[in-house]
């Protein structure tokens, strides 16, 4: 039996007047294909489609769970922390062991118990992608820095224009 493959297009697009800073900050292309991966679904990175592979992993009920423990973890308060590897390693396992309770009994979540293992381990992955720009303050290091180069960059700009709007005194002869 061939299984049809439905697709829909993905409109994923940066705006062109977005500041780097908020996209470094911004997790919503990970939870969103974290979302289409519990519903069964793929985005194609040629086409920038959305494709169906087969049945949802979980039912809607589950990905609502499962994205509600998730998202708190990808705030700004933990990407612009300052976290060292037994930091993470131990909030990481905290996130693994607290999922691990809460599937035991995957059916009461709307999770197929077939699909138990490797929506934690989906979850878990997707969770370590995030915390790890915490390690030793790496992300806050890096904004601070892009913010001081544009500071900097307007300053210079505010002091070459400051010479030509210099008041002219009249000449007198």
């Amino acid at each position: 039996m061939e299984q049809q493959i439905q697709t829909q297009p993905v409109q994923f697009q940066l705006p062109e007047n977005e500041k780097i800073d908020a996209v470094i900050l911004d997790n919503s292309q990970i939870i969103e294909e974290l979302v289409y991966t519990l519903q069964g679904k793929i985005v194609d990175n040629l086409t920038n489609e959305i494709r169906i592979t087969g049945e949802p992993l979980v039912e809607e009920k589950a990905i609502t769970w499962l994205i509600g423990r998730f998202v708190p973890y990808t705030s700004k308060i933990f990407s612009l922390s300052v976290l060292d590897e037994r930091n993470i390693k131990q909030i990481i396992y905290e996130f693994e062991a607290d999922l691990i309770l809460e599937l035991k009994n995957p059916e009461v979540l709307g999770v197929d118990r077939r699909h138990r293992d490797f929506v934690k381990n989906l979850m878990v992955h997707a969770f370590v992608a995030t915390i790890y720009k915490a390690f030793k303050g790496e992300t806050l290091k890096k904004l601070l820095i892009q913010y001081n180069i544009s500071e900097t960059m307007m300053r210079s700009e505010e002091e070459r224009r400051g010479l030509f709007r210099r008041k002219k005194e009249p000449i007198k002869i």
